[in-house]
């Protein structure tokens, strides 16, 4: 099984509303999910995605869906920040085995990522990880079971890995 997770590239400062959750990519972030569409165009595949339905984390996966083919994706309002027990009940609800896809928020997505690997991981904006699990369904998912197989993160300038 896989669990395929990005963080949301660069953010601006403040939204024009004011609120976080309305906070857009900076140019940078933009930038950074183009790249990570064209590292992950013949990468990824996925059953399902589930996205926060931040403004930020909506946009990066627009742009890298422009590179890489998605199923529908199901934006959820209990991602946007999100704390580690909210991603773990979306998981372990899922039936079957699938591959799938989650875009998220710090820290909630770094929380999951070391719950599942063991190792301390913050991710970093636009980055993404994979990982492994030699299990039959998501519902026996459980800490430390999960191996970290791909790791990437793009850089601000096209070209330059972190």
């Amino acid at each position: 099984m896989k669990l395929h997770l990005i963080r949301h590239g660069e953010t601006n400062i403040q939204s024009e509303s004011g609120k976080d959750f309305d906070r857009k990519l900076h140019y940078d972030g933009e930038q950074q999910a183009v790249q990570l569409g064209g590292y992950l165009k013949d990468k990824l595949k996925v059953e399902q995605v589930f996205c926060s339905d931040a403004a930020r984390t909506a946009r990066t996966l627009q742009l890298v869906s422009e590179k890489v083919e998605l199923p529908i994706v199901e934006y959820k309002t209990d991602l946007y920040l999100s704390p580690l027990a909210n991603y773990l009940k979306l998981i372990w609800e899922l039936e079957g085995k699938e591959p799938i896809l989650l875009v998220g928020h710090n820290f909630g997505i770094s929380d999951l990522v070391t719950y599942f690997t063991g190792e301390l991981i913050e991710m970093q904006t636009a980055e993404y990880i994979c990982i492994n699990f030699e299990l039959d369904a998501w519902k026996e998912t459980s800490k430390g079971l999960g191996t970290i197989s791909a790791r990437y993160r793009p850089s601000t300038s096209p070209g330059n890995d972190i």
